[in-house]
């Protein structure tokens, strides 16, 4: 449904599909709303009116995701039906079908230009599509098992993929053609990314190795060989310089990115390292792990320089505030805690989550997120709250109450002014985030609403629920909903039918005052 965030006045349902939305996406403008369902099935919208444009009818089976490429102009959707299909996101008219896989289509990504797509599948393949035709430009044959992903390179003018038969591959984006198999493996590859600069590619594999490759002739550079266990993920530095790995076997190390020589063990955590993420600057490196414990590390020397020690349950992870100075980490303690990213010293615990643990897979503190300009954060908790906090004290400014289950995200706005929480009460809410006073409840949806999310303008917020339903709502002016309630009680005259209390949003505060 599409709603006036200010007055709560339902504009439009955005109604049709009729089982799950997997996912909504705002085109690039901002001006129109890509959704993807089980019901095999995708929906274009009109992002101001909500007014269903067009009908993506052909998939045969559902619909996984839906993408629009670069310039906004066209859409890629992939299917467990063997398809993918191209479709034109002004008019919603299905350009082509972009058919030749013979199982399920896992991916699909737009070069970096926008004239071409790759896919890839279950069937061993991964196929290079002319992005305006549709038509298959090559069949990337070669790997002897299901490809996991496939990548362009920064400049699109190649191509990586993963398998699980144990290899990468480099291709040709222009012919398609296999330049070199990335051969070394025992295991499967289930990751492989390019340098920034594109001139060289990690892979990280589960035979506890990451290898570095030189993406132009696909020669083996070094065997990033050490983890005694498998390999959870490798990244390579913002400068491309470096590469950090982290493993199963509670360690992460640092390699040089031209030798692929072992520049450190990032030793002390007594437990597997879930992630390892670099400094903007990428001069230190911070690591989560299910020791209860994050730890940071000079890049350069690989030593040890701070434990974030207070946690009482595994570190889920931890993220650099955009600005590098702070760090927060998020844990199944129910807290997130706030830490100096010089000195490791723990600045606050962010304490308040209440949230009952149902069972071992519950996740208490589910995400913390930096405001725009990184001076607040806010986190999101199954307690049935979301909480504010600063980030240079790490004192509680407020505690955004009002949900009456379980709070799975928390968003600013792009301006960092206001938050939108989606919450399990069927409801999401908008909050100011200077004083975390309620501004509206986003009230319509009829069971969890699972997500959402701003445009890119911050004009509009898009929610997406299980009840089959992406509603879109209009922010404008958002202002604390005891005003709202005021100004429709005095704009209509007269005391508001129930219907129309909750059609608005306002139910409790009009009910009270009636």
């Amino acid at each position: 449904r599409l709603w006036d965030a200010v007055s709560g006045k339902e504009l439009a349902v955005l109604r049709g599909h009729e089982s799950l939305v997997n996912n909504a996406q705002f085109a690039p403008d901002g001006q129109s709303i890509v959704t993807a369902s089980d019901d095999k099935t995708v929906r274009l919208w009109d992002a101001v009116s909500g007014k269903e444009l067009a009908v993506l009818r052909g998939h045969e089976s559902l619909v996984n995701n839906a993408q629009f490429a670069p310039d906004g102009k066209t859409i890629v959707t992939t299917s467990w039906g063997n398809t993918a299909q191209l479709w034109d996101a002004a008019s919603g008219k299905e350009l082509a079908v972009l058919r030749g896989h013979e199982s399920s289509v896992i991916n699909a990504q737009f070069a970096p230009d926008g004239k071409t797509i790759v896919t890839a599948s279950v069937d061993k393949t991964a196929r290079l599509w002319d992005a305006v035709s549709g038509k298959e430009l090559a069949v990337l044959r070669g790997h002897e098992s299901l490809v996991n992903n496939a990548r362009f390179a920064p400049d699109g003018q190649s191509i990586v993929t993963a398998s699980y038969d144990k290899t990468a591959r480099l291709w040709d984006a222009v012919s398609g053609k296999e330049l070199t198999v990335l051969r070394g493996h025992e295991a499967a590859v289930f990751n492989a990314q390019f340098a920034p600069d594109g001139q060289s590619t990690v892979t990280a594999s589960w035979d506890n190795t990451a290898r570095l490759w030189d993406a132009v002739s696909g020669k083996e550079l070094a065997v990033l060989r050490g983890h005694e266990s498998l390999v959870n993920n490798a990244q390579f530095a913002p400068d491309g310089k470096t590469i950090v790995t982290a493993s199963r076997d509670n360690t992460a190390r640092l390699w040089d990115a031209v030798s692929g020589k072992e520049l450190a063990v990032l030793r002390g955590h007594e437990s597997s390292v879930n992630n390892a993420q670099f400094a903007p600057d990428g001069k230190t490196i911070v690591t989560a792990s299910v020791d209860k414990t994050a730890r940071l590390w000079d890049t350069v020397s690989g030593k040890e320089l701070a434990v974030l020690r207070g946690h009482e349950s595994l570190v889920n992870n931890a993220q650099f505030a955009p600005d590098g100075k702070t760090i927060v980490t998020a844990s199944d303690d129910k807290t997130a805690r706030l830490w100096d990213a010089v000195s490791g010293k723990e600045l606050a615990v962010l304490r308040g989550h209440e949230n009952s643990i149902r069972n071992a897979q519950l996740i208490p503190v589910r995400n913390a997120q930096f405001a725009p300009d990184g001076k607040t954060i806010v986190t999101a908790s199954w307690d049935n709250t979301a909480r504010l906090w600063d980030a240079v004290s790490g004192k509680e400014l407020a505690v955004l109450r009002g949900h009456e289950n379980q709070v799975v995200n928390a968003q600013f706005a792009p301006d960092g002014k206001t938050i939108v929480t989606a919450s399990w009460d069927n409801t999401a809410r908008l909050w100011d985030a200077v004083s975390g006073k309620e501004l509206t409840v986003l009230r319509g949806h009829e069971v969890t609403v699972v997500n959402a999310q701003f445009a890119p303008d911050g004009k509009t917020i898009v929610t997406a629920s299980a009840d089959k339903t992406a509603r879109l709502w209009a922010c404008g002016v958002c202002r604390p909903i005891e005003e709202i309630a005021a100004e429709l009680k005095r704009r209509v005259g007269r005391n508001l039918t129930e219907e129309e209390r909750r059609r608005f949003g306002v139910v409790d505060i009009i009910a009270q005052e009636q």
